[in-house]
């Protein structure tokens, strides 16, 4: 009993430590910047939360997650981690800083150097963390988000009195990485190399590159959208796909706890399959016609100078979430039981997809071509997931009746 109750207390400090921060941040401090500034200045900070988003998982839960699986390596003999985490540190800087000059989003040399100091924090906050996830310490995860949700309330406060936004994200970020300096000790292990640095070197850079083409793709229609469409074009996209933001935001969590138990499983029947899709298809489905009902008062409630411009995009990107609702729940069945190179194979299916459909649409469509794209390129990515899960579940039956 004692056993389930820490499974289900894990599980719930799991999902408020990815729930709360982001809610707070997309649906109340977001919505009150853009009303604040005009909507050219908001589609770039909307563009350079991205390039955060998109640089912490690059460079900081590639190494987390490697560490995690490699940490066995290390009971004794620690070293090799701390090199290349101070490594990826200095990539990740040098790489985003490039991108804020290539997109023009900078803003004042100090407001990029902050910028560049809240990434800095915010990969290292990513690495350092995995030794609450080594130990299974849950709890401390949760009570790091609520440090990173004050550093943004208070970053809030700021905004108002300086008018910097990015007040915000460097203080949630710094907050999170004080706590972490506080309550781990990962940070505190020697520069060295061990005779594991080449299996270590590899794993990473794999993981790196799966998390590139993934990350990338999540936000590749705001890197296209801005320089091609302008700041304002990127919030009314923004705007629209708010409502399919809170989708994903409840899906998330919810896969990594489904991942957590699909895990522990040795086999699963097609018979089990169908009815998993079944009723999971019935939910997307009902999900996206919710979502699209709802997302018009929500977009007037959020951002009330959007809606208008906001309308041609509410059901292609409602339904694009939806498919990422459906396929992040697929997905975790094709990890467990498929094979190592599927998810680079995964986030190459769709790459593919949507750079072909967006050289075809983007000229005559403009901002709905990107959001098509998009579509088209969920739409062959949870194609593909379904074929897959199917091919190896049948595959396992077949080798365990054999058996």
């Amino acid at each position: 009993m004692t056993r389930y109750k820490n499974v289900t207390s894990n599980v719930v400090l799991s999902i408020g430590a990815s729930f709360i921060p982001i809610f707070i941040l997309q649906f109340i401090i977001q919505p009150f910047i853009a009303g604040r500034v005009d909507t050219e200045v908001f589609g770039g900070i909307v563009l350079a939360i991205a390039l955060l988003n998109v640089g912490v998982s690059i460079f900081g839960n590639s190494i987390n997650n490697a560490r995690l699986i490699d940490n066995h390596l290390y009971s004794e003999e620690k070293g090799d981690y701390p090199i290349f985490f101070l490594g990826l540190l200095v990539i990740s800087i040098v790489v985003i800083f490039c991108a804020l000059q290539f997109f023009t989003i900078g803003g004042n040399f100090l407001t990029t150097i902050l910028f560049l100091i809240a990434l800095a924090f915010s990969v290292a906050v990513e690495y350092y963390s995995v030794e609450f996830r080594i130990k299974l310490n849950y709890k401390n995860i949760f009570l790091g988000k609520i440090a990173l949700t004050v550093g943004y309330c208070i970053g809030t406060l700021l905004f108002l009195i300086v008018g910097s936004w990015v007040m915000i994200f460097l203080l949630g970020a710094g907050f999170e990485f004080a706590f972490c300096l506080i309550k781990t000790k990962i940070w505190k292990e020697p520069l060295t190399f061990t005779q594991n640095r080449k299996t270590t070197a590899r794993r990473i850079l794999f993981l790196l590159l799966t998390s590139a083409l993934a990350s990338t793709l999540t936000y590749v229609d705001r890197f296209l959208i801005f320089p091609l469409f302008g700041g304002s074009e990127l919030s009314y996209y923004y705007a629209a796909s708010i409502v399919g933001k809170a989708i994903s935001l409840i899906a998330g969590p919810i896969a990594g706890v489904i991942l957590s138990y699909i895990a522990q499983m040795r086999s699963l029947t097609v018979k089990e399959l169908n009815i998993y899709m079944i009723v999971l298809a019935i939910f997307t489905v009902l999900g996206s016609i919710v979502a699209i009902y709802l997302s018009p008062p929500v977009i007037n409630l959020l951002y009330p100078n959007f809606l208008e411009n906001s309308k041609p995009y509410i059901s292609v990107t409602v339904i694009t979430a939806m498919l990422g609702f459906f396929y992040s729940f697929i997905w975790p069945i094709v990890l467990r039981f498929g094979r190592n190179y599927y998810p680079v194979m995964m986030q190459g299916i769709k790459a593919t997809a949507y750079l072909l459909s967006g050289v075809l649409l983007i000229p005559s469509f403009q901002v709905l071509g990107v959001a098509y794209a998009s579509l088209i390129g969920s739409i062959i990515q949870v194609m593909v997931v379904v074929v897959l899960a199917f091919v190896i579940i049948i595959r396992q039956e077949r080798e365990l009746r054999r058996s």
